[in-house]
């Protein structure tokens, strides 16, 4: 049994957010099968005895697991598992949250995330989520308070700044939503979306080579962001660049998505040809 108490004690060397988790007893429990079954050779002479003596602990252990891995098998099963079993974890509401959110139950994350800010206040993530939820709804002015909130408890959360920049966006206010997006990047210079926000601003704006060059970054920093190439190829058809469009639809192609090349294909077959490129 030594070994349990061991290697549980590896991970106690350094400050635990969880104290009790339950892949901590994956290594632990190894030394517990070897003491059982080397118990149960010593208590019973016959192999049948054997035999029935290990069967019974995996029997339970296996249906233990089947009915653990039905709450793991959905985010919003699991943390509701976890808020029911820890309510007083101000962490665990915000995960269910979370997974509310990208579950599109809007309603419920801003409840759940609702109920993390009464345990902890000074939760800057929380606040973007509900952000992000109010967003979703349509809900822009709730949506700004939201993000600026998380951006008073952290002035450096480059995530409150891109999505604050996403609600202005939707309010018709273009001046600010890029300077948000701007300032998202400034804190955050590997931020793919920020970068893709900037270049859609850009290009709603008639912007177009500032639009070109953003939808490049973000697809720099990450080479498979397909809206990110979808959106350049936009950018490309509306600045009549053939060759920039052709470009981005093999690329599309390569990226698996044969369904949005296919569609820009037309554009260069048909809209670019009427302007005589």
């Amino acid at each position: 049994m030594s070994w349990f108490f061991l290697t549980l004690s590896v991970e106690s060397l350094h400050r635990l957010r969880n104290v009790i988790f339950e892949h901590r007893l994956y290594l632990p429990m190894v030394g517990v099968s070897i003491f059982f079954s080397a118990g149960a050779c010593l208590l019973f002479e016959e192999r049948k005895k054997v035999i029935v003596a290990c069967s019974v602990p995996i029997l339970i252990f296996s249906v233990a697991t089947y009915r653990r891995n039905e709450v793991w098998r959905d985010g919003v099963r699991l943390w509701q598992d976890v808020v029911k079993k820890s309510p007083e974890s101000a962490r665990s509401y915000k995960n269910l949250g979370f997974a509310y959110l990208e579950g599109g139950r809007y309603d419920d994350a801003i409840a759940s995330c609702r109920k993390a800010i009464e345990l902890d206040p000074a939760d800057a993530k929380v606040y973007n989520n509900i952000g992000l939820a109010y967003g979703k709804q349509g809900r822009y002015d709730d949506a700004i308070a939201s993000c600026r909130k998380a951006i008073e408890l952290d002035p450096t959360y480059a995530k409150a700044y891109n999505n604050l920049g996403i609600a202005y966006g939707e309010k018709g206010h273009a001046e600010k939503e890029i300077e948000y997006y701007q300032k998202a990047i400034e804190l955050d210079p590997a931020y793919p979306q920020a970068y893709g926000n900037l270049g859609s601003a850009y290009l709603e704006r008639g912007e177009y080579d500032r639009a070109i060059a953003a939808y490049q970054k973000a697809i720099q920093l990450d080479p498979d962001y397909v809206k990110a190439h979808s959106n350049l190829a936009m950018a490309y058809l509306a600045k009549k660049d053939k060759t920039g469009l052709t470009r981005q639809v093999e690329r599309l192609k390569k990226l698996g998505r044969r369904d949005l090349a296919e569609e820009l294909e037309k554009n260069v077959n048909s809209g670019l040809n009427k302007n005589g490129d």
